[in-house]
């Protein structure tokens, strides 16, 4: 046994020796299929595209749920964005009555278009994302 040790601080003599740590264990990723990507896409896009509100994160959310865990988690994020969005909306209307609609509305509309942008953009990459400044009505 004595004899090991010498035997490894030669085959080390020259190295600096760091610490051994256990990596970490590597998350599993999960390979998407188009179908799934496209799904999850289409739940935020196709309320910008067609102004149809909630109704196609709807319908995808209530086609794909208990299905596919994905698709299922961003149209429900789709649906509670939109549902926050409609507020948002009415609210910004209302306050056109006291002028500060007029700065409200706006800056709504142009929120609604960046956060669908950047959710569609993370959908269809794979990736999971929460809508900043939503209600969650739908858990």
């Amino acid at each position: 046994m004595e004899n090991e040790v010498p035997e490894r601080e030669e085959e080390h003599a020259g190295e600096t020796s760091a610490p051994v740590t256990e990596a970490a264990p590597v998350s599993q990723v999960v390979e998407l299929t188009n179908e799934q990507r496209t799904f999850a896409l289409c739940a935020y896009l196709i309320p910008v595209v067609t102004s149809s509100g909630f109704i196609a994160p709807l319908i995808i959310w209530l086609l794909k749920k208990g299905e596919d865990s994905y698709i299922e988690n961003h149209a429900k994020e789709a649906l509670n964005f939109q549902i926050t969005f409609m507020i948002a909306v009415f609210v910004a209307w209302l306050s056109f009555f006291v002028i500060i609609g007029a700065l409200l509305f706006p800056a709504v509309i142009i929120t609604y278009f960046v956060i669908s942008i950047i959710a569609s953009i993370k959908a269809y990459k794979g990736e999971e994302y929460n809508v900043p400044l939503c209600i969650r009505f739908i858990k």
